[in-house]
């Protein structure tokens, strides 16, 4: 979800991007998702601490890495 708050945070971002983005944030956070609080957590992150947020982001993605 990174990229796409990243997408909504830059005044660049073209308006079809940041539409597209916003679809894939509205739908992590959405009561229905899964992993909604934590999808809440990280975008308040994002917010708060966007080089931390990052730091999260790419630990992350090492990890799913790792065990896929």
């Amino acid at each position: 979800m990174h990229p796409q708050l990243e997408a909504l945070a830059s005044p660049g971002t073209s308006a079809a991007r940041r539409s597209s983005a916003k679809k894939v944030v509205d739908a992590a956070i959405s009561s229905k998702a899964p992993h909604a609080n934590c999808a809440r957590s990280f975008k308040k992150l994002f917010e708060r601490a966007p080089l931390e947020a990052l730091a999260v982001f790419d630990a992350a993605a090492d990890y799913v890495a790792s065990i896929s």
